[in-house]
């Protein structure tokens, strides 16, 4: 699957580009630049000036020392690598703190005023066991997204899952998931739960993977797996357009995907696919705008391609509208019925 370029199907939006125009002049960003750069330089010098003092320092006491020179390589090499370590922490630092301002502007412009991003979160422990898809050991969550799209709340973020195996003296990290986890607020229920994925779930002896479902599209049956208790609220809920939907999403994303449809609720999981937020400051700031894009809109990218903010069903409150409407059009019938009859009588006369 290739991946889509979610910057330009968003950005284009005029409702989008008018919110996000004012970050291509947003003074705060301007200013952080050359403030990074300066403290980054500083850093840099003065980690190489004192790695060269020390070295000077050590080369002095043991210079006198015949057949220590070996000992002066060994220092001089341990100063290098300091040295280059640092330098290369400093850079990402100052990536990392252009990021921690710029990727929130973002995010409150597609998500709105009381959307929040956090570098180091994500979702509960509980709320990861409770999909039943992988081991939840030890858990790393990054980026976290909160916030609401048309209307739709919406949280995601990156997590990768791991718990060590031993065989014996030795011991191995297996990775269970490494990728993103999106949850939707669904405009219809699902009860009992509707699992749809590329591959077999793991924790295959949950009572839900005994009921495979077959839906209406073929090349939907070849490309997912679709698991319901209940036939009729798989085909409820999943209908023919939503079916497309999900497979323009499956081409959209690298990664195999599954979509979980629990109550109210819609969680997709896409293993293999970090939303990493490629920022250089040395960049200009349409062309980070545009890297951050693409890590942050794949949340209201799926909102669009399934309709979430489109009504499903009809609720109460949707029935007796069209039953108002419909009472109001049955008098509007009657009345131009009876004002019609006096004229049909005269002309048949």
């Amino acid at each position: 699957m290739l991946e889509s370029d979610f910057a330009s199907k968003i950005e284009s939006q005029p409702d989008i580009k008018e919110k996000l125009k004012p970050l291509l002049d947003d003074q705060e960003i301007k200013n952080l630049v050359p403030k990074l750069k300066k403290d980054r330089l500083l850093v840099i010098v003065l980690t190489w000036v004192c790695a060269a003092v020390l070295l000077g320092i050590v080369i002095y006491l043991i210079g006198y020392i015949q057949g220590q020179i070996n000992a002066v390589i060994v220092f001089a090499v341990m100063f290098l690598i300091l040295g280059l370590g640092i330098t290369f922490n400093a850079i990402k630092r100052s990536k990392d703190n252009y990021g921690r301002h710029f990727v929130p502007k973002v995010v409150k412009a597609i998500y709105g005023e009381k959307a929040t991003f956090v570098a180091k979160n994500g979702f509960s422990l509980e709320y990861l066991s409770s999909l039943n898809l992988f081991r939840v050991v030890n858990v790393k969550q990054e980026d976290f997204i909160s916030g609401t799209y048309k209307g739709i709340p919406c949280m995601g973020c990156d997590v990768i899952a791991t718990h060590e195996e031993s065989s014996g003296k030795s011991s191995s990290t297996v990775t269970d998931f490494q990728g993103c986890i999106y949850s939707f607020k669904l405009n219809k229920k699902a009860n009992p739960w509707i699992y749809v994925s590329e591959v077999r779930p793991y924790s295959i002896n949950n009572s839900v993977f005994r009921h495979k479902v077959q839906l209406e599209s073929i090349q939907f049956n070849e490309k997912f797996h679709t698991y319901c208790q209940d036939e009729h609220t798989a085909f409820y809920i999943i209908t023919p357009q939503l079916e497309e939907s999900m497979m323009n999403i499956e081409k959209s994303f690298q990664g195999e995907i599954t979509f979980i449809f629990r109550e109210e609720e819609l969680v997709v999981l896409i293993s293999g696919h970090l939303c990493e937020y490629k920022v250089d400051f040395n960049a200009s700031i349409e062309k980070n705008l545009i890297a951050i894009l693409n890590a942050v809109v794949p949340l209201s990218y799926v909102i669009e391609e399934m309709h979430l903010d489109h009504k499903f069903s009809l609720t109460e409150e949707d029935l007796s509208t069209i039953k108002e409407d419909k009472v109001a059009n049955d008098k509007d019938n009657d009345d131009l019925i009876s004002s019609l009859e006096p004229e049909d009588k005269d002309n048949n006369q």
